[in-house]
């Protein structure tokens, strides 16, 4: 059996957070997050607090943390890409670009960081931006299948149906590919 216990030195707010991430049986976030040192100033914790409450759905929480934690260490890629998917899940696709924007100066070849960029853009009806983006990725990336699904879903938004059906035939013959 383990046994939890929390000092009296934890924030209620960091409490809370523990006690939801253990409800939902997210026992590794639960004891990295009673077990490390959240004095303020800590920016690793408030990574940590923020990919914890992301993982059990507290958005608003995570992006707490997340900015806490990048208003200390600006330059934190994982944090940037993090809390542009925080924003995204949010339904704020511009603030959610202009944090994978942000994480693309620090990593600017970062297929991940790329991809998540093309998604705000899209869902923020960006399409022209997001095709530019996503050019370059559909030949250093040519067996993504979601990269192939994004181009469509961008032609489809500028109204370029034939494009875009060529698109979605790409993603699907790579997802068959894909399937064992």
């Amino acid at each position: 059996m383990i046994r939890l216990s929390l000092d009296t030195e934890h924030s209620a707010a960091s409490t809370k957070t523990v006690q939801a991430l253990w409800k939902r049986q997210w026992l590794h976030y639960a004891f990295r997050r009673a077990t490390v040192s959240f004095s303020s100033g800590d920016a690793t914790a408030a990574f940590y607090e923020g990919q914890a409450l992301r993982g059990v759905g507290d958005l608003a929480g995570a992006r707490e943390a997340l900015e806490a934690s990048l208003k200390l260490i600006p330059g934190q890629f994982q944090a940037r890409l993090l809390l542009g998917q925080v924003y995204l899940g949010l339904k704020d696709p511009k603030a959610a670009e202009d944090q994978f924007e942000a994480a693309l100066l620090t990593q600017p070849q970062n297929a991940e960081a790329q991809l998540w960029l093309a998604r705000a853009q899209i869902a923020s009806g960006n399409f022209v931006e997001a095709l530019r983006q996503l050019g370059p990725l559909s030949k250093s990336q040519s067996n993504n299948a979601e990269v192939f699904e994004l181009l469509a879903k961008g032609y489809s938004g500028l109204g370029k149906k034939a494009e875009a059906v060529r698109a979605e035939s790409r993603a699907k013959t790579l997802r068959k590919k894909q399937q064992p």
